[in-house]
């Protein structure tokens, strides 16, 4: 015999309201379903009604997972029209306990908290539990949020005891496992959420007579989104927009923040953009080499075959081994930088051989800063090295202007590389070693190259090179020479990461 698992005995609990009358045409993406205890054994409709405490968590669960697959409609074509791929995201099953009636008598009743992938009609979706599981439902189409949803089932108030709540309830997701109900009771820090906070608390204060609360860095953050204020390459003036905005329209307590704070107010506004953009670029900044690679490759061409045209051009009037450079590329962003990696070097003759085109792509490819540039002269030149994914140093001198060649050599063999750090920065000090795999990619001359190979020759009269550390290096070179100039690509050719990833990848492919 199956013995059905009950819900512990809660205090009693004032439930939703069920008397309210429910906005039949609403169409939400989250809604709190409650499930009272019939007071009768019947439905208007004639139906059965269940009770909900006759239920265990997954059976009250399947039902609506049920129902939704099958809903009815009253109008035989509006199945048919329904968007098919609408499906349930997140749903929560909690039971509570209805407050005693005027005989002492107190019920369970159910509650779900529903999910879904987009906005739907919760209609159809009540009939279908009335007829075929006999359960009556209130669908309340007031939260704004999932969170809202969760919090009024999991937290308690001052209406809804701790005790009162469900110590156990069951939580079901779409092809994943449901987040923890801490992790959904929040209403996400939104622009708009952090406004509509700001002004509660304006609106408390005057109630009762307060001064306004102090303006803190979240309300400057909520205004700069709310208003647009940003910056871009050619328009560094959004701190300056948002200072004239605060003292036209602003309260005191606001111009008096930033104005106070006006030395800081541009690298704010560039900061709060970076976090708006996080959901959209923080999954590409994780990606490996590999994962970019093929994500750029099953991307969309950006150059209309313009960059791929111009490199095809300087591999033909250079008498470049396609296959081999390509085998090179994907190799070393497969491996990284190690002691079986050599460094990729594109020698040209005079400059406008068409070699910096080819690793430019890396710009396209990988994230704002994960490109390591150029080395310049200064107490910090390895600094952006710390973020790296990829070396890629155009017209590169491999002299000791700028690093030893000492340093280049732990770099280039995959060591453990010292890395000077500033420090004036609140919470950093001393300095930090690259441990990294970001593989190097170098644009040179092939005058260069001659004198840095003059370093490393032997020495006759001793017979060992006249330079340890520049023979060390240049061993660890892997050169393509190129003597031929092309024609000039447009200036604003866009360097194209889908036509390198593809490139990269069906040449080496096809070299296996």
């Amino acid at each position: 015999m199956r013995v059905k698992t009950k819900p512990p005995k809660q205090a009693p609990v004032v439930g939703v309201d069920t008397t309210k009358e429910e906005d039949e045409t609403s169409r939400k993406q989250n809604y709190l379903v409650t499930f009272p205890h019939p007071r009768a054994t019947v439905s208007a409709t004639s139906v059965p009604l269940k009770a909900p405490g006759d239920f265990t968590h997954q059976e009250l669960l399947d039902a609506y997972l049920d129902s939704y697959a099958h809903p009815i409609h009253l109008d035989s074509f509006a199945h048919a029209r329904a968007p098919s791929t609408v499906e349930p995201d997140r749903v929560g099953v909690f039971f509570e306990m209805h407050q005693a009636d005027e005989l002492g008598h107190a019920f369970s009743h159910g509650h779900l908290s529903i999910s879904a992938t987009a906005p739907f009609r919760f209609l159809p979706v009540k009939r279908a539990l009335l007829a075929r599981h006999g359960l009556a439902s209130h669908w309340s189409c007031t939260h704004i949020g999932y969170w809202s949803v969760i919090s009024y089932l999991c937290w308690p108030s001052p209406k809804k005891p701790k005790l009162s709540l469900d110590p156990s309830p069951l939580l079901w997701a779409l092809g994943r496992p449901h987040p923890p109900l801490e992790e959904c009771r929040h209403e996400p820090n939104t622009s708009k959420a952090l406004m509509k906070r700001r002004l509660l608390r304006e609106q408390h204060a005057a109630e009762e007579g307060k001064t306004i609360p102090r303006v803190c860095e979240t309300d400057v953050y909520a205004l700069v989104v709310e208003k647009g204020f940003r910056n871009t390459e050619d328009d560094r003036t959004a701190h300056k927009q948002l200072t004239l905005y605060a003292r036209e329209h602003c309260h005191k307590g606001m111009w008096e923040y930033l104005w106070k704070n006006r030395g800081r107010l541009a690298s704010f506004i560039d900061d709060v953009w970076q976090s708006e953009g996080l959901g959209q670029t923080l999954p590409r900044e994780r990606m490996s080499r590999m994962e970019a690679l093929h994500a750029a490759a099953a991307g969309q061409c950006v150059c209309g075959g313009e960059w791929l045209a111009a490199v095809v051009r300087s591999f033909v009037a250079n008498r470049i081994d396609v296959q081999a450079l390509c085998k090179d590329i994907f190799h070393l962003l497969e491996a990284g930088r190690s002691p079986g990696c050599p460094v990729l070097v594109l020698a040209g003759l005079s400059g406008g051989e068409g070699k910096s085109i080819l690793l430019k792509a890396f710009f396209s490819l990988f994230m704002e800063g994960q490109v390591f540039g150029s080395p310049v002269a200064g107490n910090f030149p390895l600094l952006d090295l710390l973020n790296s994914k990829v070396c890629f140093w155009d017209e590169w001198r491999f002299d000791t202007a700028v690093l030893p060649w000492a340093v280049q050599c732990l770099l280039y063999d995959g060591s453990n590389v010292p890395v000077n750090r500033p420090q004036n920065v609140q919470g950093q000090s001393g300095h930090s070693t690259y441990t990294g795999s970001s593989p190097v990619f170098v644009t040179t001359k092939l005058a260069d190259i001659r004198r840095l190979q003059e370093h490393a020759a032997i020495n006759p009269k001793t017979g060992n090179p006249f330079d340890a550390d520049a023979s060390m290096l240049f061993r660890r070179l892997k050169i393509y020479s190129y003597t031929e100039r092309i024609s000039k690509p447009a200036c604003n050719l866009p360097y194209c990461a889908c036509c390198f990833a593809r490139l990269v990848l069906e040449q080496a492919g096809s070299s296996n």
